[in-house]
């Protein structure tokens, strides 16, 4: 499974039919690569894909579609895309580290009752 569904980019990108645009077939792949080395984290994977993940899928999409010579690189003024990278960073993170364990329970003891 991808990020970004073919029929997703393409509505994300205003076009009618994502059949008529095969460089989809090379592209989503290699956005949902790009994010997964930026982020550590495969978000394809998950059943429900992350928001935020949709959302940088989209905007690579949208950045690499119209200049493919850009492909893989982002801009130093990209601010935008930079935040959603490190948020899906910080996201993968948390899901990467274990809760704290639980403190065992003490029962007092019946003399104190």
């Amino acid at each position: 499974m991808s990020i970004l569904t073919p029929q997703e980019a393409a509505d994300m990108l205003r076009l009618p039919d994502p059949t008529d645009y095969p460089q989809f077939d090379i592209l989503l792949p290699f956005v949902d690569d790009f994010i997964k080395t930026a982020t550590g984290y495969d978000w394809s994977t998950d059943a429900v894909i992350d928001p935020t993940a949709k959302m940088l899928a989209s905007a690579l999409m949208a950045r690499w579609f119209d200049d493919p010579g850009q492909m893989g690189a982002i801009k130093d003024n990209d601010i935008g895309v930079k935040s959603l990278i490190g948020q899906l960073h910080g996201k993968a993170l948390q899901a990467a580290t274990p809760p704290p364990p639980t403190p065992p329970v003490i029962p007092w003891p019946p003399e104190w009752w």
